[in-house]
């Protein structure tokens, strides 16, 4: 028998936290747990906090119990919406077999992170079933010894630099962009299989994220299981962005993916900031992290409308936290309501199932604010009663088609 358990803890203190999570998880599932997901806030992360959390977790919990998770921007549960605490998903069915796995060095090396990844799914999974996989990707940061927390870098110099041998700091560096889509698309020419997947993230500032594999607390690694089990696995995506520009043509960028220098033949951030009718002259700090977040990049892939938060700026170009491949992009934007509407379009169909589980993006949950209650509200509407949605930096997903990674969009799966 299928049963799925979902705990929350709003207990500062890590080690009590990780106590409380696993109590408050394991009294309400009928059976023994399969796995044991945790996704608490980065609010732990000081004084080792995340290693405590995990400490007093398996001070309640069976230490064979495959257990993995990482930190999130927040989450909602059947208790509400939260941007602070630490929340878990068990789920115990007699008929389901777990397959867990890691890639180390995801960033450095995300090609090669993958091939270990799915050699251990591959080495255990069974043959017979269907199966989803549950993966998590590190997400993105501001590198802190270079560019000080910023997004723009103002230098000319250092931007012209950064503009020549990017390609070389990505090679070297374990931080900036998480290169989540060359992890995935390695993936996907192993393992095939539908998949739901999160990157790692904190309170939507990307200074740092961790993850979560038995009782290690890891940086820069991609971890994951594999589910395998009868019956039908449904994965839905839906992003609230709509089309704010014309249909434009990127027509220069580096070899790398991650750079736009010209689109349309212009210099690429002058066309952005006239599209939106803004002056470069005006902008703060603050002002240009609302832009970035609020009118990403969008394009195409087949009729998946997918987008890439821009997670660097200079004179010279617009960096993107995620590569995108396709020369015809648009400037897209969401409104209050249609973010909303997304997840109601998501959930459809959830009520007749056991369990909802869902990603989304943190600029999302950061956009609509303390509407973020509403989705509960559809939730509840529908009489969809478990459910488990995390918010995150990039929000991944296969179907038999093609692997896409995408941000300010939502996908679930249900059970």
């Amino acid at each position: 028998m299928f049963s799925a358990s979902v705990g929350l803890s709003r207990n500062w203190e890590p080690f009590d936290a990780g106590e409380e999570i696993v109590i408050n998880t394991l009294e309400k599932l009928e059976g023994e747990p399969k796995f044991f997901l945790l996704f608490p806030t980065i609010h732990f992360e000081k004084n080792n906090g995340f290693q405590k959390l995990l400490d007093g977790v398996f001070s309640q919990l069976n230490r064979s119990t495959p257990l993995l998770g990482c930190s999130v921007a927040g989450f909602i549960n059947p208790k509400g919406c939260y941007t602070r605490g630490v929340t878990s998903l068990a789920i115990a069915d007699p008929d389901m077999q777990v397959t867990i796995a890691l890639g180390k060095n995801a960033k450095k090396t995300p090609q090669k992170a993958a091939e270990e990844f799915a050699n251990m799914i591959k080495k255990e999974k069974s043959k017979n079933n269907s199966g989803v996989l549950f993966l998590i990707l590190p997400g993105s940061t501001l590198p802190k010894d270079i560019f000080h927390r910023t997004r723009r870098i103002s230098n000319p110099l250092l931007s012209s630099l950064f503009d020549k041998f990017f390609p070389l700091y990505l090679a070297l560096s374990k931080e900036g962009v998480a290169k989540e889509s060359e992890f995935i698309d390695k993936l996907y020419s192993r393992i095939s299989e539908k998949m739901i997947g999160i990157s790692a993230w904190d309170n939507n500032l990307g200074f740092s994220n961790y993850q979560f594999f038995g009782n290690r607390v890891l940086q820069n690694s991609a971890v994951g299981l594999y589910l395998s089990f009868s019956g039908e696995i449904t994965i839905k995506y839906a992003t609230p962005l709509k089309i704010f520009s014309e249909k434009l043509r990127v027509t220069k960028k580096d070899n790398s993916n991650y750079l736009i220098n010209e689109i349309n033949g212009l210099n690429a951030p002058d066309l952005f900031f006239k599209e939106l009718k803004l002056e470069k002259k005006y902008l703060t700090e603050e002002l240009l992290r609302k832009i970035t977040l609020g009118f990403p990049i969008s394009a195409y892939c087949g009729n998946i409308f997918f987008n890439r938060v821009i997670g660097l700026y200079s004179d010279k170009f617009l960096g993107l936290t995620t590569a995108l491949n396709t020369p015809e992009i648009y400037i897209s934007t969401a409104s209050g309501s249609s973010i909303i509407n997304s997840f109601d379009k998501v959930t459809d169909g959830g009520e007749k199932t056991n369990f909802v589980f869902g990603v989304s993006c943190a600029v999302l949950l950061e956009e609509v604010g303390s509407k973020i209650f509403e989705v509960k509200n559809i939730l509840e509407k529908k009489q969809i009663k478990n459910f488990l949605f995390l918010f995150g930096g990039s929000e991944h997903f296969m179907t038999e088609v093609t692997p896409i990674s995408s941000q300010e969009s939502s996908v679930t799966t249900f059970f």
